[in-house]
């Protein structure tokens, strides 16, 4: 089982997208993961950090998420994204290149 607690530092919206910037302080997390935030569960479309595109961000790195589901819309700065998922860590893979959305705080 892995525990994932995800802290919130800056936020950008664009759209329907939320993209959020901080430190995984919890196990590894991966893209497709299901996880609670203040409004609701939310889903980790990608993850960008060192302006590579990763498909998993493990304990004590920083990073950009890509949010989406009915719990986006009342995240804020500050907040946590939590879960206990079932699933194991899914091997590193680098999905591609890209530059950050949300501003450094």
């Amino acid at each position: 089982m892995r525990v994932v607690q995800f802290q919130i530092a800056s936020i950008h919206r664009d759209g329907h997208r939320l993209f959020v910037a901080g430190r995984n302080c919890g196990d590894v997390v991966a893209v497709g993961d299901v996880v609670g935030g203040v409004g609701g569960e939310v889903r980790v479309d990608a993850i960008l950090t060192y302006r590579r595109y990763l498909n998993v961000l493990d304990s004590g790195l920083t990073g950009e998420l890509e949010l989406s589901g009915d719990g986006v819309a009342a995240i804020e700065p500050g907040a946590d994204l939590v879960g206990r998922l079932q699933t194991e860590s899914p091997q590193l893979a680098i999905l591609g290149h890209g530059e950050f959305h949300v501003q450094p705080v």
